[in-house]
């Protein structure tokens, strides 16, 4: 199981373990990895999920907001198509995802 916990305040789930307001938390970490990460440019969701999950930069992988944008594009023209929404990113994905690779 993985789980990526987006727009966490690290000092504050550190705080919030001491406290033992996040219970599940330490056992999460002690059975996988706990780090900090820094955000990519842009520094957005899906622009860093998909950085997460290519290993490459928002130049190399396409990703650079909430909706995808083809280069020389106007800049408002991917909001105008439905399928272009973040959750559609990985098909216009220009880097390969890690688990492809790893397949």
């Amino acid at each position: 199981m993985r789980i990526g916990i987006d727009q966490v305040i690290p000092h504050l789930i550190d705080k919030f373990i001491e406290e033992g307001i996040l219970p599940n938390i330490p056992h999460l970490a002690q059975s996988g990895v706990k780090g900090e990460a820094l955000s990519c440019f842009s520094p957005d969701t899906p622009t860093n999920w998909a950085t997460v999950a290519t290993g490459a930069n928002a130049e190399k992988h396409g990703a650079s907001s909430f909706v995808f944008r083809i280069p020389g594009e106007r800049l408002d023209e991917g909001v105008k198509h439905e399928n272009r929404s973040r959750s559609q990113l990985s098909k216009f994905a220009q880097a390969e995802y890690l688990w492809h690779v790893a397949d």
